[in-house]
């Protein structure tokens, strides 16, 4: 009998191991949700690898750690209220990005407060204490941002970024191809040549990739090269990759490009789409980010 009952107790006590030990939330979320989680897991392994190797100062991790575990608490329980599968566009900034993006003179002495609406796009959601305050905006649709309280329009939160600019070079001989010229013979065969500019969008925040562990392990270093288009109205479309790197360093690159936000370029003061690449640099000490625009023969864009 005393064999008996220790079996019983055996099995109780191996089954409640194994939902201990089981993947928690394993199937909670759907594939969209999981894998916007999975990215920040990574995000988060690769903080823990900067500091570990002295890469970033203990400042920068600490507030970037808290943005990101912010983020991943606000995804997972929007989630689990709303049940949808889908991701909100959204920012998680800190009260002197806010007024630092403002400025000094508008944003002293703001009581920011939660359903404030800034840049008469983003509502704050939720206003978090950590080591510092911690503000937590959603994107809101042009007909509902009416129903937040307007604010002064801060610019959008930029993270690491290098957006290509012009080159002087270009821009010098740009200015003197337009400039009159001398009158002076020249056989009509031979037109002077004219440097085109390309109009470029503007950007306002550009996401940096996660550097996988896959590809590090392998020690993989290079260019993933995306091809979009950068529509009159703010979004990026046709988004294809051009230039390949494996180890998951594609689809990490594409991810973070989705979450790109710009101002159109202009021609004659009109918003129109421009095609561009977008440029992610991996090596084994940092990764960067550019947007190159892409002249289109026929001068169409």
């Amino acid at each position: 009998m005393a064999k008996f009952f220790s079996a019983i107790l055996i099995i109780i006590f191996t089954t409640f191991t194994a939902a201990q030990s089981a993947p928690p939330n394993q199937t909670l979320y759907g594939p969209v949700v999981t894998a916007h989680l999975t990215n920040l897991a990574e995000e988060l392994n690769e903080l823990e690898y900067q500091i570990q190797h002295q890469e970033i100062s203990r400042v920068d991790y600490t507030r970037s750690r808290q943005r990101l575990l912010l983020q991943k608490q606000f995804v997972e329980q929007r989630a689990k209220i709303s049940g949808e599968d889908n991701i909100p566009e959204m920012q998680v900034l800190t009260a002197d990005e806010i007024n630092r993006m403002i400025g000094v003179s508008q944003a002293k002495n703001q009581p920011w407060r939660v359903d404030d609406l800034l840049a008469d796009k983003w509502k704050i959601n939720r206003i978090e204490k950590r080591v510092e305050r911690f503000f937590i905006l959603e994107r809101v649709a042009p007909e509902n941002a009416g129903n937040a309280r307007p604010k002064p329009n801060p610019l959008d939160v930029i993270e690491t970024i290098v957006v290509s600019e012009p080159d002087p070079e270009e821009e010098e001989q740009a200015r003197l191809a337009a400039a009159p010229k001398p009158q002076a013979p020249r056989p009509p065969t031979q037109p002077q040549p004219q440097v085109a500019v390309i109009p470029r969008p503007t950007i306002h925040a550009l996401f940096l990739p996660t550097y996988t562990t896959k590809a590090r392990e392998k020690k993989i270093e290079g260019k993933v090269v995306l091809h979009a288009v950068f529509t009159h109205d703010g979004k990026i479309k046709d988004l294809e990759v051009a230039q390949k790197l494996g180890y998951g360093l594609d689809e990490s690159a594409l991810e973070a490009a989705k979450k790109l936000t710009f101002a159109p370029a202009l021609i004659e003061g009109q918003a129109v789409n421009i095609q561009a690449n977008i440029i992610y640099l991996f090596t084994l000490t940092h990764t960067s980010a550019s947007v190159q625009p892409v002249a289109v023969k026929g001068g169409q864009h």
